[in-house]
């Protein structure tokens, strides 16, 4: 089994795509947040 640059370079790639995505999806659900409805449901 070798190890070889190409392969250093697909996971990187592919980690970063995996982190983007989640940070798309964790954006879209935070933009539909009300923050005063938040705040004032934690009291």
């Amino acid at each position: 089994m070798a190890i070889t640059p190409l392969t250093f370079i697909l996971s990187t790639v592919l980690a970063v795509l995996v982190s983007l995505l989640v940070s798309v999806m964790v954006a879209r659900k935070n933009r539909k947040i009300d923050m005063v409805e938040a705040l004032k449901s934690a009291e």
